[in-house]
């Protein structure tokens, strides 16, 4: 998704990957965490945002878009203009994750745990100020297209 934002012009991260935006941590701690191997225990672990680095990322442009799922967001949503909340069902969700290049979700209870985790999550992100629900679904230029369709793009 991100590299698609960035292909047509815009500053988009996928903070997930970046090391000084986001990183795992021990629950009871805060204490950084290396990664264990799959599946992970989140009861013991979080995967969180550190400030610094994501107040860099939304100041490197008018227009930015930062994907990520991180266990602290509500804590940054006053950051944002918008929250953009990707729907999908589960069945959407199993293939997309299991075409991924990324190893997390391919372990049988880690993506166990993703499933039953998704609609929480997504009527948890939904309470997010500014929430704008885009069906995940359809399309990536679709996708993309509903995005910057609430988007100003003036500034990009």
């Amino acid at each position: 998704m991100t590299l698609a934002l960035a292909d047509r012009g815009f500053k988009a991260y996928d903070s997930e990957s970046m090391k000084g935006v986001t990183r795992l941590e021990y629950k009871a701690t805060g204490e950084p965490a290396d990664w264990p191997e799959a599946p992970i225990n989140w009861d013991i672990y979080d995967f969180v945002w550190q400030e610094d680095g994501l107040r860099k990322l939304i100041a490197s442009a008018d227009v930015v878009f930062i994907g990520a799922s991180v266990g602290n967001q509500e804590k940054f949503y006053f950051l944002f203009d918008k929250v953009f909340v990707l729907t999908l069902d589960n069945q959407h969700l199993k293939a997309r994750l299991a075409s991924r290049d990324k190893s997390f979700g391919k372990h049988p209870e880690e993506l166990a745990g993703i499933l039953a985790y998704n609609v929480e999550q997504q009527n948890k992100y939904m309470s997010a100020p500014y929430a704008v629900t885009i069906d995940a679904s359809r399309s990536l230029d679709q996708i993309i297209d509903n995005i910057l369709g609430h988007v100003n793009t003036a500034g990009k």
